[in-house]
Formats: C-alpha cells, sequence, structure tokens
C-alpha cells in the first residue's frame, strides 16, 4: 500500500481525494481488479480505429468524467474482444485510470470479426454520446462497408442474382438509415459533403455552427460541382473548335 501511495503522491492526487484512491486499491485487492500502471496493460492491446470510431469527448466532458472517476472509482468495466484481446469500449475510463493508477474491471465479450466489433460500438455508443446530426451520420458511415459485405453475403446465401453496382449503395443506405434514424437522402448528403468540402466546413457542421446546415451545403457544393463541370465543358468544346479549325487552314 505505501509504495502504492508514493507512486499516486508523484502523480499528485488531490490529497482531499486520497482516501478515495487508497480505498479504490483495497477495493482492487479484494475483488481481484486491474490495477493501471505507467508501464502498459498485459491483459489487452488498444486500436487506433476502434480508439477514433466516435468523436472525442469535448473537454468540459473529459473533465466531468475525471472527475466522476476520481470522487467515485471506475464503476463500468471496460469492454474487451474476448478472441483478439483488444480494447472495444471505455478508452476514456482507461486512459484516466492509467493517468491517475485507478484500478478498473474487465468484461470480454465475443465478437465474430471487426466489421461485427464496430457495429456494436455504435449501437452501444448511440444513446451515451451527444452527437448532432452530422456526427452521427459520419459515424454511421463507418459502417457502411460491413452492411455492404453482410448484403453480399446474404445475398450468396439465398443464390440471388447479381446487383449491379449503382443497386448496391441505395440499398446500404436505406439499411443505414433504419439505425441512424435518418433518412437515407441525408446520410447520401453527409457522405457527398464529406468527399467534396474542405476541412473548415466539415470542421463547421461537426460542431453545429447555425449558418451551416447539411442540406445548405450540400447544395452549394453540388452547385459549385455543376457550374465547374460546366466551364470544362466549355472549354474542351472550345479546344476541340480550335483544334478544327487549325486543321482546316493547314489546307
Amino acid at each position: 500500500m505505501d509504495r502504492a501511495k508514493n507512486r499516486f503522491t508523484s502523480q499528485k492526487v488531490p490529497p482531499v481525494l486520497q482516501w478515495k484512491v487508497d480505498y479504490c486499491i483495497e477495493t482492487a485487492q479484494r475483488t481481484g481488479m486491474h490495477k493501471a500502471t505507467p508501464t502498459g496493460n498485459t491483459r489487452f492491446t488498444t486500436d487506433e480505429e476502434f480508439k477514433n470510431l466516435l468523436p472525442p469527448l469535448n473537454t468540459e466532458d473529459f473533465e466531468k468524467l475525471e472527475k466522476s472517476i476520481l470522487k467515485d472509482g471506475c464503476r463500468d468495466a471496460l469492454i474487451v474482444w474476448k478472441e483478439q484481446k483488444i480494447l472495444v469500449d471505455g478508452y476514456n475510463r482507461h486512459e484516466i485510470c492509467d493517468k491517475h493508477g485507478l484500478p478498473f474491471g474487465i468484461s470480454e465479450k465475443s465478437f465474430a470479426n471487426r466489421g461485427e466489433v464496430i457495429e456494436w460500438m455504435i449501437e452501444h455508443q448511440k444513446s451515451r454520446r451527444n452527437m448532432n446530426k452530422f456526427q452521427w451520420a459520419e459515424v454511421i458511415l463507418k459502417l457502411k462497408p460491413t452492411f455492404a459485405a453482410k448484403a453480399k453475403a446474404n445475398q450468396r446465401a439465398g443464390g440471388g442474382a447479381v446487383r449491379t453496382k449503382s443497386d448496391k449503395p441505395v440499398k446500404t443506405y436505406k439499411e443505414l438509415a433504419k439505425l441512424a434514424r435518418m433518412s437515407p437522402s441525408t446520410l447520401q448528403q453527409v457522405a457527398f459533403i464529406l468527399k467534396h468540402a474542405d476541412q473548415n466546413t466539415i470542421g463547421k457542421l461537426r460542431k453545429g455552427d447555425a449558418h451551416y446546415s447539411i442540406n445548405g451545403v450540400s447544395e452549394e457544393l453540388r452547385e459549385l460541382i455543376e457550374k465547374k463541370t460546366t466551364k470544362k465543358s466549355v472549354r474542351t468544346k472550345a479546344k476541340h473548335r480550335n483544334s478544327n479549325r487549325h486543321h482546316r487552314d493547314l489546307f
């Protein structure tokens, strides 16, 4: 215990919370909970894709979570992919516990593949994160490859005819829209924005800037692209006419 106290003291845990740290250590010793250490965790590994799947907590929310854990301990177990020993849920809690040397519980869950993990993470976090429509649509769109692969597998299993490329995205967006609880057209607009808009515009939408809307930005982008396409077409035709005129002049 003394060695643990020294480690926590070196990390500047507020004296008023030291009793809470001691209590957490004693609880960990009795229950077998894992102790976070600065050298890392040997029971699971982390994954950058899983860690960055959802938008990061803002500073205020992260500090609230940190104060809660310092006060009451890490009450919710971290979820680990049983077969691969990869951390799935609890990256913020793990960071805080690791920072302060606090113990945390681990619960293992089985998944067939990474796609299934991502689908579970999004479904699980849906009601726990305060995200605006654009942020939520952006997260849901990360499931597009998983849903497309599922549709293809189901089609093969059922012996169905091969669909054309133009049919696949439409069906996939419909399925994703059900999960997102928004229209397929809104998801398609967000996908279009993510592909064509600059990072400043995307950042404004993520922050929920009142001057930016999904529909408005999407329409402006389409108009801009159409104008560029028209200008390019006009230049191409003009170049072609000049080339023909020059060719006639030679004769």
